[in-house]
C-alpha cells in the first residue's frame, strides 16, 4: 500500500509528465500527426539516430521545466528519485547539490514519460 506521500509524489510527477506530453502533442510531427506520437514510435520501434534526436529534444524540454521550479519543489520531487536513495544518509538536513537534484528529477520525469510512450497505442502505419 502506497503512503500518502508516495501518492502525492506520483500525482506531482504525472502532472509534469502530462505537461511535457501536452507540449509534444501540440507540435506537429513529420511521420505522425504530432511529436508525442513520433516520440512514442521512436521509443517502441525507432532508429538510434532519430531516437537520440528526440531524446535530446525532450530532455531539453524537461530541463527547462525543472529549472523553472522553485527549489522546495525540486527537493520534494528528488525524494522519489534513485539519486535520493543513494544519498539517503538518515540526516534530515542533508541534501545533494541543487544541480544534482535537478538532474535526478529530470531523469525521473524522462523515465516516466518514456514508459508512457512505450505503452502508447500507435496509429496503424
Amino acid at each position: 500500500m502506497k503512503s500518502k506521500i508516495d501518492i502525492i509524489l506520483d500525482e506531482k510527477y504525472m502532472y509534469y509528465v502530462q505537461s511535457i506530453k501536452d507540449k509534444l502533442e501540440a507540435q506537429s510531427g513529420s511521420t505522425y500527426e504530432n511529436n508525442w506520437l513520433e516520440f512514442a514510435f521512436q521509443v517502441q520501434k525507432g532508429t538510434t539516430v532519430i531516437f537520440e534526436m528526440y531524446e535530446f529534444f525532450i530532455l531539453n524540454m524537461i530541463n527547462e521545466l525543472v529549472r523553472e521550479l522553485p527549489n522546495h519543489e525540486i527537493k520534494l520531487l528528488w525524494l522519489r528519485t534513485d539519486h535520493f536513495i543513494y544519498y539517503d544518509t538518515g540526516d534530515p538536513h542533508f541534501y545533494a547539490g541543487s544541480v544534482e537534484m535537478e538532474q535526478a528529477v529530470v531523469k525521473e520525469i524522462y523515465s516516466i514519460l518514456s514508459s508512457k510512450a512505450e505503452r502508447e497505442k500507435l496509429p496503424l502505419e
